[in-house]
C-alpha cells in the first residue's frame, strides 16, 4: 500500500509542478493562445486533443523506453508526469477559455 502511494507521487508531484510552471509562463508568453489559434480543430474540442496528443506521445515514449532505453520505473514516471502537467495545464486553460 504503502508502496503504490510513493509510487504515485513520482507522478503527482512534477504533474503539479510542471502545472504550476505553465500558468506562469504562460500569463507572460500567452503560449496557449499562439497555439490554440493554429490547431484547425473547432474550439470546443481542442483540449480533447490536447490531451489524446499528451496520451498519445506518453505511449510512444513508453515504447521507446521498453524496447530500446533502459531507465529507472522513478525516471520514468517523473518524465510522464511533467507531460500529462503541461498537457493538462495547456487542456484546463482551454476549456476555461471556451466557458
Amino acid at each position: 500500500m504503502l508502496d503504490s502511494i510513493i509510487k504515485s507521487l513520482f507522478m503527482m508531484v512534477p504533474m503539479a509542478l510542471s502545472m504550476a510552471v505553465y500558468y506562469k509562463i504562460d500569463k507572460e508568453c500567452s503560449i496557449t493562445d499562439k497555439i490554440s489559434s493554429k490547431i484547425k480543430v473547432d474550439k470546443k474540442w481542442q483540449p480533447v486533443l490536447v490531451i489524446c496528443c499528451s496520451f498519445a506521445f506518453i505511449i510512444i515514449f513508453s515504447i521507446i523506453i521498453g524496447y530500446i532505453i533502459n531507465i529507472p520505473e522513478n525516471l520514468f514516471l517523473i518524465f510522464n508526469g511533467f507531460i500529462m502537467g503541461i498537457g493538462l495545464g495547456f487542456a484546463l486553460k482551454l476549456q476555461n477559455e471556451n466557458k
